[in-house]
């Protein structure tokens, strides 16, 4: 009796396990839906190549180009971390960012993410480059500002600058001209020096005659007025 009730119990227990219903909890994939647009005309940018990362799986590493919407569409593994950015030739690349694929039965992420276009011709200041006097050579100690310059011209091997130099009204116009090309070209050969190829750099002295403020010859003018005269500036001035 007893093997008879043993053998029911063991009959019963299989037939409930297999009476159990499936899960079907199980998650499915996850699927990246993202947008890349133009920071400052929102229109889509289209062929930025995506990168998009599994952070605890370096096998799991796949690229995307972005289609005519701007946009590119991925399936990931659930419950992932995955680091993602983007480039194009024409624009600054993405900061990194990163996506959790969460536990759920489906998940889509959607959003936009801004693009800046690398714009031609628009001069941006270096700060505190200074120049001993009535002299091209530059202060070594004053070119920490130029490391955001050099960085940028690493990353971006497809972007020309032009590298100018400005004084003030004071003295002789073609001196001022003269000396401003001589430091121009000082400062190319300092990001020579620093990897960065002559043919990516054309150095431009323009002396006086490109005053930013009313400070012309024989206008008086303070110590600080014409200082805003004497700058270093670069601008992009191509992108190949």
């Amino acid at each position: 009796m007893y093997r008879a009730f043993s053998l029911f119990f063991l009959c019963f227990f299989a037939l409930n396990i297999c009476a159990q219903p499936a899960d079907r909890t199980k998650a499915k994939p996850f699927v990246l839906d993202i947008q890349f647009v133009d920071a400052t005309t929102g229109e889509p940018v289209v062929g930025a190549d995506v990168e998009i990362r599994n952070l605890s799986d370096t096998t799991d590493y796949v690229r995307a180009v972005t289609v005519t919407s701007g946009k590119t569409f991925k399936r990931l593994r659930d419950n992932q971390q995955y680091l993602i950015k983007a480039k194009h030739r024409k624009y600054f690349t993405t900061e990194p960012f990163l996506i959790h694929t969460a536990d759920s039965v489906e998940e889509k992420l959607r959003g936009a993410i801004l693009m800046r276009e690398i714009v031609l011709g628009v001069a941006q200041r270096i700060e505190g480059v200074a120049f001993y006097p009535n002299s091209e050579d530059y202060m070594a100690s004053s070119l920490t500002e130029f490391a955001e310059l050099i960085n940028m011209l690493r990353n971006y091997p497809q972007i020309k600058i032009e590298i100018a130099c400005h004084t003030d009204s004071r003295g002789n116009a073609n001196y001022n001209l003269e000396i401003s090309q001589k430091r121009a070209e000082k400062l190319r050969d300092y990001l020579r020096e620093q990897g960065i190829a002559d043919e990516r750099i054309v150095p431009k002295g323009y002396g006086e005659t490109r005053l930013i403020n009313h400070c012309e010859e024989g206008v008086k003018c303070s110590n600080a007025e014409h200082e805003q005269n004497r700058r270093v500036e670069y601008m992009i001035i191509a992108v190949e």
